[in-house]
């Protein structure tokens, strides 16, 4: 087994892109866990955060005061444009990265 936890979420997040696919407006628009967001805002959460290097993270968070539930919704929102189906394709398509926020990444 691999010290790395990279090879697990990269195949959790092809996982999830396949479960999400074929999903109705209503279903995207459903309240997640996270009850500030619907299952396409949480989405873009995911989204945002696969994209995420060290840089863009200070740089995110000092724009947005830093604060950082502002800078999560921001960086949400962003990542959300377009639609479910745009989110969705552009998960599926960063699914394989391993770019993340300053930290440790545990396995």
């Amino acid at each position: 087994m691999s010290d790395s936890p990279w090879p697990t979420i990269h195949a959790e997040r092809h996982a999830l892109a396949d479960d999400l696919s074929g999903l109705t407006n209503a279903q995207w628009q459903t309240r997640s866990q996270c009850s500030d967001w619907d299952v396409h805002q949480m989405l873009g959460h995911m989204l945002a955060t696969s994209k995420l290097t060290p840089g863009k993270f200070f740089a995110g968070i000092a724009k947005a005061g830093f604060r950082f539930e502002k800078f999560a919704h921001d960086e949400a929102a962003a990542a959300s444009v377009g639609g479910p189906e745009a989110t969705a394709a552009a998960f599926k398509a960063n699914a394989h990265t391993s770019k993340s926020a300053p930290g440790p990444v545990a396995p």
